[in-house]
């Protein structure tokens, strides 16, 4: 009898563990902060103890059209696009578009920094219209377009608001 209750305990505590640890898990992965109609809110996200944000989510977006920060603050109907889907899905994978991600920060937020994947297509990343990094040469045409492939860590300027605006241009021929 002894050992069935020993045996019982052993049971419920490694269930408790496994309940535990995926209570920890589901947590962790809640804490990461979604974009929701080209908005990322990082206004209470903590910094120290979390891990890196990733800008997975729904950018406003813009097909055929290489728009700058100004232009983009005039549009009254946006249009937004997961920036992760391919654009093969709704377009083709031929052309060119602009994204836009508005980030609400935190009084005195940290330093940030981007990384950028490699990518063989071309873009111009601005953070708050200054150029924040380049990768080959966007273009309306496969005559002006020239591709490339790297890898970038952009250092991003804090406002002095509590705003950051991310326009990204992009173009692949």
């Amino acid at each position: 009898m002894q050992r069935t209750s020993l045996q019982t305990l052993r049971i419920i505590l490694s269930l408790l563990t496994i309940v535990v640890l995926n209570v920890g898990l589901f947590i962790q992965a809640s804490a990461q902060p979604s974009i929701q109609n080209g908005i990322l809110d990082l206004r209470n996200y903590d910094f120290v103890n979390s891990d890196y944000v990733t800008l997975n989510g729904n950018w406003e977006f813009y097909w055929k059209e290489l728009l700058t920060s100004e232009e983009l603050d005039t549009i009254e109907i946006k249009r937004y696009r997961e920036v992760t889907s391919l654009w093969t899905q709704d377009y083709t994978s031929i052309g060119y578009a602009t994204y836009k991600l508005t980030i609400l920060l935190p009084e005195n937020p940290p330093s940030l920094s981007l990384e950028i994947p490699d990518v063989y297509t071309s873009y111009e990343l601005y953070s708050n219209t200054k150029l924040l990094a380049n990768n080959g040469k966007v273009g309306t045409t496969k005559e002006e377009y020239i591709p490339k492939w790297t890898t970038e860590i952009a250092h991003i300027q804090i406002p002095k608001n509590d705003t950051l605006t991310l326009v990204l241009q992009i173009a692949n021929f």
